[in-house]
């Protein structure tokens, strides 16, 4: 369980940040709301100052501390895609059908990783400026692709191939809700390979909130971003691989069918058809042969037309 933080005053922590939270900035109390970290914003004006004095006392003490670019777009090794306006005579690449071409795309491309190496940089980059490219033609997925660099047309007939190449690793669901925001529609399209958490820090946050004393089975289940998450994930058309890792206490200690009946896990359960799922613990390994793991990785290997 984590560690009970010091209890400060609503007046402490208003004269700390240096204003009060005012309800009335806040959207309707009925309807949900998220930080730009997925967190869900607390109901409760305590809460809600809380927070907010947190992420104060994380930016202070937080040593690399780098302005946000104004720029719409991230400007990576993209300044070299250059329409080719040349006049004289059509590239000799260009000249082969775009049949060969996507063969040697899908040839010449080498295999990849992708996670996300600091949290904090690409909520504050990749994540915000994505919004205004909701193609995913300019995310940065790889400065060791030289083909994506090359031109805008060749980094357009690239670009599915590059991600239909690369495994995406993610620790967390709400990294995962990000990232697939972030990507664009050519991402969810070519997406093929990923592996991740089903875990949920916000999810976690919001349940000590309102239950500092809740079981740690609770915890780890998470409900929040589950049907974003189901929903993101399905618009992957050509995801065929998935590897999800699930802490080994709730595979083997909650019973089957408060398993089973978690909303999060039924949001799981309706993603079908995928040709590949491996269910490990949290130390990676593999547990999917066995009771609910094997139940669950069934459920989402099978096809619609198999449950009828």
């Amino acid at each position: 369980m984590a560690k009970a933080r010091p209890s400060l005053t609503l007046v402490e922590m208003e004269k700390k940040l240096g204003y009060k939270v005012d309800s009335s900035t806040y959207p309707n109390k009925n309807t949900d709301s998220f930080y730009l970290d997925l967190r869900q914003i607390p109901k409760s004006i305590y809460l809600r100052t809380r927070q907010e004095l947190d992420e104060y006392e994380r930016r202070t003490h937080r040593k690399d501390v780098r302005a946000i670019s104004v720029r719409a777009l991230p400007e990576p090794d993209l300044v070299h895609l250059r329409q080719n306006t040349s006049s004289d005579s059509t590239p000799l690449w260009f000249r082969l059908p775009r049949k060969i071409r996507n063969r040697i795309y899908d040839f010449a491309l080498p295999k990849g990783n992708w996670q996300i190496e600091d949290v904090d940089d690409f909520n504050r980059c990749n994540f915000i400026q994505s919004i205004g490219d909701p193609s995913g033609f300019y995310f940065p997925l790889s400065g060791k692709i030289a083909a994506l660099g090359v031109n805008r047309q060749i980094r357009q007939e690239a670009l599915p191939f590059a991600y239909r190449k690369t495994l995406f690793h993610l620790d967390d669901m709400d990294d995962l809700v990000k990232l697939l925001v972030a990507i664009g529609k050519v991402g969810r399209d070519n997406i093929e390979m990923l592996e991740l958490a089903w875990e949920s820090r916000a999810d976690s946050e919001l349940k000590l909130d309102e239950n500092p004393n809740m079981d740690d089975s609770s915890l780890l289940l998470p409900t929040l971003h589950a049907a974003r998450c189901v929903q993101l994930l399905k618009q992957c058309k050509r995801l065929r691989s998935l590897r999800l890792h699930i802490g080994s206490d709730l595979i083997n200690d909650i019973s089957p069918d408060d398993f089973k009946a978690h909303p999060g896990i039924r949001e799981l359960c309706s993603l079908r058809g995928i040709k590949t799922v491996q269910i490990c613990d949290l130390g990676y390994e593999l547990v999917d042969d066995h009771g609910l793991a094997k139940w669950l990785r069934e459920k989402m290997e099978s096809s619609t037309e198999e449950e009828e």
